[in-house]
Order: C-alpha cells, then sequence, then structure tokens
C-alpha cells in the first residue's frame, strides 16, 4: 500500500541541475569512478545530487604518480569518516557518459561503498573561462559532514556530541569571481570540477 507524498510528486518533473552557487548540501553520490590523469596522478571523480536533483561535479585527486599523498586525500578520508568506511576498494562497472557530444557507455573502476548514501557536502564556487571565451562556474568540496548528526569527521573521530565545525565552516563559504591572476582552480593537488556538458575539457587542465 502507498500513501500519497506530495513533496515526491513535485520532485518526478524536476531534471537534473547543476550546483552554481556556495552553500552546504545534503545528498548522496550517484557516481564515484576511480580515475588517473595524463601525469599519473590518481583520483575519484564524483557525481553529488541532492534530493530536488542538483547536481556537483568534482574529483578528488589523492595521490601523484610517487604515491605522495595530495590535499585531496585528506577531504577523501574525512569523507570516509563521515559515511563509516574503513576500507574503500573499487570495482568494475560501467557509466555513462559525455564524450564528443554524445553519451557513450563506458567501462571503468567504481568505488560502490561511496554510493547512494547520505552526505552532507560544503561547496565552495568560482568562475572560469571556458575555451569559447564564455564564463562557467564550478564547485570545489570544502569539507563533508554526517547528515543525521551534523557532525564533521572530527568531531566523529574525537567523539564530540555538539556539532559545531559546520556552523563555523558554512560562515566561510564563498564564491570566487573571475580574475585573470586567478591561479588555476583544476589543480590535481585539491579538486577539480568535471562536466558533464560539451565544456569538459575547460574543467580539467593537464
Amino acid at each position: 500500500m502507498y500513501s500519497l507524498n506530495i513533496e515526491a510528486a513535485r520532485l518526478a518533473e524536476q531534471r537534473s541541475s547543476r550546483i552554481t552557487a556556495p552553500g552546504v548540501y545534503e545528498g548522496q553520490f550517484m557516481q564515484a569512478v576511480e580515475v588517473k590523469s595524463p601525469h599519473k596522478t590518481r583520483g575519484i571523480e564524483l557525481v553529488f545530487e541532492t534530493e530536488n536533483k542538483a547536481r556537483a561535479y568534482f574529483t578528488l585527486w589523492t595521490l601523484d604518480i610517487d604515491k605522495k599523498e595530495l590535499y585531496g586525500y585528506r577531504y577523501l578520508n574525512a569523507l570516509m569518516v563521515c559515511l563509516g568506511l574503513e576500507k574503500l576498494e573499487s570495482e568494475p562497472g560501467a557509466i555513462r557518459k559525455w564524450e564528443e557530444n554524445e553519451m557513450v557507455n563506458k567501462r571503468v573502476q567504481v568505488f560502490k561503498a561511496l554510493l547512494d548514501k547520505e552526505i552532507g557536502v560544503l561547496l565552495d564556487t568560482e568562475e572560469y573561462e571556458k575555451r569559447d571565451g564564455g564564463i562557467g562556474i564550478r564547485v570545489a568540496p570544502v569539507g563533508f559532514f554526517c547528515t543525521s548528526t551534523k557532525r564533521m569527521a572530527s568531531e566523529i573521530l574525537d567523539q564530540t556530541r555538539e556539532a559545531e565545525q559546520l556552523k563555523e565552516l558554512s560562515k566561510m563559504l564563498k564564491h570566487r569571481p573571475l580574475k585573470k591572476s586567478n591561479i588555476p582552480f583544476s589543480r590535481e593537488s585539491y579538486a577539480t570540477a568535471p562536466s558533464p556538458l560539451s565544456d569538459i575539457d575547460d574543467d580539467i587542465q593537464f
């Protein structure tokens, strides 16, 4: 037996949109794929979706060619704490991906343990100049939290009852307008924002 859920009925008509504003978001990872850059830097390409189908696309770059830990490695471990994971391994899978102006099926290595679990994400945004001269907006994660307790990784590890970090960090979230002098946001040492659209090559520059 089913009872009418008015909110679910409204959501049925919504199509996915991209997150373009900094903020605190709750949702699930719909995709978590193992990737490697031309420089042999390892990372995880993530697609995050909120309940109202707003999406964010970004990559956590974790280890360089010499297996040196990059800044994204810290974020990955914080994410694992918030999801209650002690180990994270990839396994063969398939995804639909936008390539050369069409959607194609690709065989990839998928981190299934990250998928379909409630997670909170704090996102900054920044404008960037596309190759065609247009202006795009990309996101970068600056923290994760447990949606049920609102606690961040350090608070979970320290078994802190009160969730204070989320309140403080949310005050510092910001949007960075385009500046010609900006250091490219897409460095492998941090996180990049791969796009499912035609400007994907603009989002990751190696």
